[in-house]
């Protein structure tokens, strides 16, 4: 679980451009349903679009920001 957060952190460094990133990270290519994520990031880029596009779910002190979401649900 750890290095999904690691690789969601990562990946959301190279953004740039939306207010709202979707990340998944999936065990492997064939796992395509939402079901089958192990951890899925919410990227925003500020306070309104969070407000906007999450509906407040993802909160910070600093901008941007990445809601985690981990279940593992094949675990």
């Amino acid at each position: 679980m750890d290095s999904a957060k690691a690789a969601i952190q990562d990946y959301a460094k190279t953004i740039d451009g939306p207010l709202n990133y979707g990340i998944n990270v999936i065990r492997s290519k064939a796992d395509k349903g939402i079901e089958d994520y192990v951890c899925h990031g919410e990227w925003v880029k500020d306070e309104q679009a969070a407000r906007v596009y999450t509906g407040g779910r993802v909160t910070s002190d600093t901008w941007p920001a990445i809601g985690m979401y981990c279940s593992d649900p094949k675990g």
